[in-house]
C-alpha cells in the first residue's frame, strides 16, 4: 500500500498535512498547526443504558444493553458488542450503578467477555446488614484482538433473588489503540 502525502506547499518544512490513501481520497492521518495527529478513522464509541435492565437473571451471564449510543467512530458498536476491524489494541471502559443489590447473593461479578472468553474484572461480595438501594463498579482494560473479535462488558450474579437493576447511569466505551 502506497501514501500520498499532501501538505501546505511547504516541503522542507512541513507544519500541517495529511496522510491520504493510495488512491488519495480517504484522509488516514492529519497533523494540525500545533502538532497533534488525528486520526478521524480510528474506531472508537461511548454509549449509555437507555433504559433500566430490571431484575437481571440470577447464575448466569447477563448481556448489558447500551442502545443510548453517544458516538460510535466507525460503526462497529452495536449496543451490546463491540467488533473489532482490525488487529491491534483496544482500550474498553464501563461503569455500571446497580440498584436493589441484593445480599442474599452469594457474589456479583464485572467481567468481560473478549472473543468467546470471559476475563474476571470484579469480584463483589455482598455482605452488607441489608440490600443496598444502589452500588457503583467500574472496569477497564487493554486488549489485543484480532480483526471480527467481539468485546462486551457482562455481569453474573449469583444466587440470591433476580431484582437487581442496571440504570441508565451506566455506560460503555472504547477505542483502537493501534
Amino acid at each position: 500500500m502506497s501514501t500520498l502525502i499532501a501538505t501546505n506547499g511547504n516541503i522542507t518544512n512541513v507544519n500541517t498535512g495529511t496522510i491520504k490513501d493510495s488512491t488519495g481520497n480517504t484522509t488516514a492521518m492529519t497533523i494540525d498547526s500545533g502538532g497533534r495527529v488525528l486520526t478521524s478513522a480510528r474506531p472508537a464509541f461511548y454509549a449509555k443504558v437507555n433504559s433500566e435492565q430490571s431484575n437481571i437473571a440470577t447464575n448466569q451471564w447477563v448481556d448489558i444493553s447500551f442502545t443510548n449510543i453517544i458516538s460510535n467512530q466507525g460503526s462497529h458498536f452495536g449496543g451490546t458488542v463491540f467488533t473489532a476491524p482490525a488487529t491491534g489494541y483496544y482500550h474498553f471502559s464501563t461503569y455500571l450503578r446497580l440498584d436493589s443489590v441484593d445480599t442474599a447473593a452469594t457474589y456479583y461479578l464485572l467481567g468481560w467477555e473478549i472473543g468467546g472468553t470471559i476475563l474476571q474484572a470484579d469480584l463483589i461480595d455482598p455482605n452488607f446488614s441489608s440490600d443496598l438501594s444502589y452500588m457503583g463498579r467500574n472496569s477497564s482494560l487493554t486488549y489485543y484482538m484480532t480483526a471480527t473479535q467481539t468485546a462486551a462488558p457482562i455481569i453474573y450474579q449469583a444466587g440470591g433473588t433476580s431484582q437487581t437493576d442496571i440504570e441508565t447511569d451506566s455506560w460503555f466505551s472504547g477505542h483502537f489503540v493501534g
